[in-house]
């Protein structure tokens, strides 16, 4: 999950930071003690890395990969 948490967080220690402890408590808390991308994109983070995360190499912001015009 490098490039998600890459991009995501754009590339900031404390978004990530961030983003592990909440996913973790969350695991903890739901009792499925794993980390998953579902659990992770369900955590608001910081404004900036909000505002500024940049979606996987490859993808748009739908989701869908870039097409040539």
């Amino acid at each position: 999950m490098a490039a998600y948490l890459h991009a995501r967080t754009g590339g900031r220690i404390g978004s990530l930071s961030a983003l592990i402890r909440e996913g973790a408590i969350t695991a903890i808390l739901d009792g499925t003690e794993k980390i998953t991308k579902k659990q992770l994109e369900a955590v608001r983070l910081d404004h900036l890395a909000e505002q500024n995360a940049r979606p996987p190499a490859g993808q748009t912001t739908s989701g869908r990969s870039p097409t040539t015009v």
